[in-house]
């Protein structure tokens, strides 16, 4: 995948400008990149699959994902607003596989949905689950980015890209979801949702 794609980039600098078949050989470089996107994704959840089951404090993992998300994203632009809940959520799972997840999650969310706008992102514990909540307080554009959300977070999997697809059924494997709400005030929320680990909450 690596070599056609680098094949394809070198015939593209050396074609004349405006050719023709320039379009087609940034389709191959676009398309080889998605290529290598996907199977980044697969390969790195495989890797992770291999560790076993832990108990996971939810706040350092949210700062994990957030120092990642600084270092892929640069330039400030990625700095989540960050509240964290004073009793630290406790977890049981494995830790690569979930911190995988809220990465690929709050990635897209930055990358392509909210580039302008912070996310504000909280944990709280609810009873016997606690969540990861990422909220977006404009209320000037809130309707589009509630159908960015939509478009990239909706039920219907055959547009989801896969890094979502794997990161949901992820969620899932542990007994959680992720879900959408909008608050009082017509704000939306998307939300991480797990079971609270019993033995260090009865602890």
């Amino acid at each position: 995948m690596t070599i056609i794609g680098g094949f394809a980039n070198l015939l593209l600098s050396n074609l004349p400008p405006h050719c023709p078949d320039g379009e087609y050989l940034n389709i191959m470089v676009s398309e080889t990149q998605r290529a290598e996107g996907v199977l980044n994704d697969v390969l790195s959840f495989s890797q992770a699959s291999k560790a076993e089951g832990q108990v996971i404090n939810i706040n350092e993992l949210v700062l994990k994902v957030q120092e990642m998300l600084s270092l892929r994203l640069g330039n400030g632009r990625c700095r989540a607003r960050v509240a964290l809940n004073n009793k630290p959520p406790m977890v049981w799972g494995n830790r690569d596989q979930l911190t995988h997840a809220l990465y690929q999650i709050l990635l897209v969310l930055m990358d392509d949905v909210t580039v302008k706008i912070k996310p504000h992102v909280s944990s709280h514990i609810f009873g016997d689950d606690c969540r990861v909540e990422i909220n977006f307080r404009n209320k000037n554009n809130h309707a589009e980015i509630e159908k960015a959300l939509k478009q990239y977070f909706g039920v219907s999997k055959s547009t989801k890209r896969l890094s979502l697809i794997v990161a949901e059924e992820t969620l899932k494997y542990h007994g959680g979801m992720l879900g959408m709400e909008s608050n009082m005030d017509g704000t939306p929320v998307l939300f991480v949702q797990l079971p609270v680990h019993k033995e260090t909450a009865d602890a």
